[in-house]
């Protein structure tokens, strides 16, 4: 045989093997990147489930979820740092006694609302009595309240909210609601820790 054909067959094989030498190594590592990242996102949704075993918020869980219902009944989910419409409220064009917001808090048993203006008020079924419970009320997750600004003296209020799990805050929040001239009120949710 030819002593150049076998230096060529020998080269050739040599960068198969080189070739697949490096295309296993660039997979091995890509595997180990893509299992650590995925044990990192489950291990921060674990740390998320239940935020009274760090005393905090966790990362990639807004505690608070706040929805308000526009004049026509459709429900608005607040958006942390945005400010939404209230609308704008007359007891005599009104079908509730006040604006109604939905508030629920992940791994909370009782959330504390209190309001610097205004009044908080429950109703709801099967009675439909209007309870007025002054400016500070303790609910249970997914509970709805009404917030009525016919006692709002001042150009703002801010309506505070602190969520408990077995007696330990786990996270507060605030919703702070100015209004204008003509009647029309806007409210912005600034979650605390």
């Amino acid at each position: 045989m030819n002593k150049y054909v076998n230096t060529t067959q020998k080269s050739s094989r040599i960068s198969i093997y080189k070739g697949r030498y490096k295309f296993k190594r660039k997979a091995v590592v890509a595997g180990f990147v893509i299992i650590f990242a995925l044990f990192g996102i489950l291990f921060s949704l674990q740390n998320t489930a239940d935020p009274s075993k760090q005393g905090q918020l966790q990362a990639f869980v807004d505690l608070f979820a706040v929805t308000v219902y526009a004049a026509d009944g459709n429900p608005i989910v607040v958006k942390p740092n945005v400010q939404f419409l209230m609308g704008d409220y007359r007891m005599t064009n009104s079908r509730a006694p006040g604006f109604p917001m939905l508030i629920t808090a992940v791994g909370s048993n009782e959330i504390q609302v209190s309001v610097t203006e205004g009044s908080l008020l429950m109703w709801n079924p099967p009675d439909y009595h209007v309870y007025n419970k002054g400016q500070k009320l303790a609910i249970e997750t997914g509970d709805t309240i009404y917030w009525s600004p016919l006692e709002y003296r001042s150009e703002d209020c801010q309506i505070t909210l602190i969520a408990y799990k077995n007696n330990q805050v786990v996270g507060t929040a605030t919703i702070e609601v100015d209004s204008d001239d003509a009647g029309v009120y806007t409210g912005k949710l600034l979650e605390g820790k």
